[in-house]
């Protein structure tokens, strides 16, 4: 849920866009640290957590490349 909030302030935000875009990074790597104790505790299956990994990579990409825009502006 923090997660999403920091996407929608950044997205709201043109002078804080920066610090938020990296405070959703830090977040997402967080989820993806909690996603794997999660598997190696074997409480998901391998598949499951490959799935749910690639999920969350693909948001860390737009996450940085939304950042990188913003830099630029």
């Amino acid at each position: 849920m923090a997660l999403i909030l920091d996407i929608y302030r950044a997205n709201s935000s043109k002078d804080r866009r920066y610090i938020l875009l990296e405070n959703a990074r830090e977040k997402l790597e967080t989820i993806r640290l909690m996603l794997r104790l999660t598997k190696d505790l074997k409480q998901i299956t391998l598949d499951g957590f490959v799935s749910l990994n690639e999920k969350i990579e693909n948001i860390s990409k737009q996450l940085v490349g939304w950042q990188r825009t913003s830099e630029k502006t």
